[in-house]
C-alpha cells in the first residue's frame, strides 16, 4: 500500500492539468482509506509544479531502482499560471538526463519512463 511520502510516478497523463504518465510526486495525504491521495509534484528547484487529487489506480509506488533513473521534462512557461507565481530558474544536479533540446537553466518536473516500472 501507498503511504504518506512514499514517492509515486503516475499511471496516466491528468487531463485538465500539464502532468504526464511517468511523472513523479509525493504522496501528502491518503484519502479514503487508500483508495485517493493527496499527489505534490515538484519542480527540480523545490517548488511546487501541482498539488492533485488522484485515485489510487492514477498512480504507482516506484520500482527498486528506478528513482535513480529518472529522467527531466522542461516545465513550460505558458503552464506558470497553473501555479499563480513565477518560480526562479532552477538547473538540473550534475549528471542528470534531461532530453535534447531543453535548456539547462528552465524548470524542470522528473519522470521515469514507463507506467509499470518496466522502464523503457
Amino acid at each position: 500500500m501507498i503511504e504518506e511520502f512514499d514517492i509515486v510516478a503516475l499511471t496516466r497523463d491528468m487531463e485538465g492539468t500539464h502532468l504526464r504518465r511517468g511523472d513523479l510526486g509525493t504522496v501528502v495525504d491518503t484519502l479514503a482509506n487508500g483508495k485517493a491521495y493527496i499527489v505534490e509534484f515538484l519542480l527540480q528547484g523545490g517548488f511546487t509544479a501541482a498539488l492533485e487529487d488522484v485515485d489510487a489506480s492514477d498512480v504507482r509506488p516506484l520500482q527498486s531502482g528506478e528513482l535513480e533513473q529518472r529522467q527531466y521534462r522542461e516545465w513550460k512557461p505558458e503552464w506558470t499560471d497553473v501555479l499563480g507565481y513565477a518560480p526562479p530558474v532552477s538547473e538540473l544536479p550534475n549528471g542528470n538526463r534531461f532530453q535534447e533540446g531543453h535548456h539547462p537553466d528552465a524548470h524542470y518536473l522528473a519522470y521515469v519512463d514507463g507506467s509499470d516500472g518496466s522502464g523503457p
